[in-house]
């Protein structure tokens, strides 16, 4: 909390609350002053408010004055269908996705260049764990929400990233249960700075969904060319990031598995 002598003439002062909350400022000469919070518990929105105090009799009275109130930091993060590449905003119409992941890293100061920037973790560098979990992964309403208050308590960053890990989803409305989008793996959400107070709360992340594709394999025997049933294969698209899917061959020999797109 930092308190400044109203007329500017004394240098600033900055103090530290007790185990209660409470700051106590002994000794202050009369006149109005002002004090703002310039720091606040990880995990918490800094409180921007000015607040002023009037010290009328500083030897014989105690003065109690209006207080900073900090609110718990908790991000809900929005997945929806588009296309990141087409200029537009995602907005909360769009289709929802359910079932892609996100993580939290702690970064150093000016590391977090923006939503939609790639970001690297460093080399051994593992997420943040937050109510004990590193893993966050979107509802039937294509939504998870980050309680910061809730963060690690060996965490000491003051900054942190949120990044896109997988997105392995069902889209809204879907007649098939799987649809598949394109990922964004290490690719920002938002940036969190808790050295700054109006934290983002409500970040709109946005997906592709790939192309309509079906694809079929045929598992014959190499000698008698009949159908061989119950062989599984693992097909999987890294370029494309849908990750991998299992498929059994049917009595036919077949196995069929339909990607489905926009």
């Amino acid at each position: 909390v930092r308190t400044l002598v109203e007329d500017q003439s004394s240098a600033d002062l900055t103090f530290t609350p007790d185990a209660d909350g409470k700051v106590s400022v002994p000794y202050l000469d009369n006149g109005t002053y002002y004090f703002k919070e310039v720091e606040t518990a990880l995990g918490y929105q800094l409180d921007k408010t000015e607040f002023y105090g009037t010290v009328s009799d500083s030897v014989k009275k105690v003065n109690t004055w209006a207080s900073p109130v900090n609110k718990p930091l908790k991000v809900t993060v929005t997945n929806v269908e588009g296309d990141p590449d087409d200029g537009t905003s995602p907005t909360n119409t769009d289709p929802k996705i359910k079932g892609s992941t996100f993580e939290v890293y702690a970064v150093t100061e000016n590391v977090c260049k923006g939503p939609g920037k790639a970001f690297t973790p460093t080399e051994g560098q593992t997420p943040v764990k937050i109510d004990g979990v590193d893993l966050f992964t979107t509802d039937e309403n294509g939504q998870v929400t980050i309680d910061f208050s809730k963060i690690d308590k060996d965490q000491t960053a003051k900054q942190y990233v949120i990044v896109q890990k997988h997105v392995v989803g069902e889209g809204e409305g879907s007649e098939y249960k799987e649809s598949y989008f394109v990922d964004r793996p290490f690719t920002i959400v938002e940036c969190i700075d808790f050295t700054k107070p109006d934290q983002p709360t409500n970040p709109i992340f946005e997906n592709e969904r790939i192309a309509d594709v079906t694809l079929e394999i045929v598992k014959t025997d190499a000698d008698s060319k009949e159908a061989m049933e119950g062989v599984v294969f693992t097909i999987t698209a890294p370029e494309a990031h849908i990750g991998s899917v299992v498929g059994k061959t049917d009595a036919d020999g077949k196995v069929t598995k339909w990607f489905k797109g926009t």
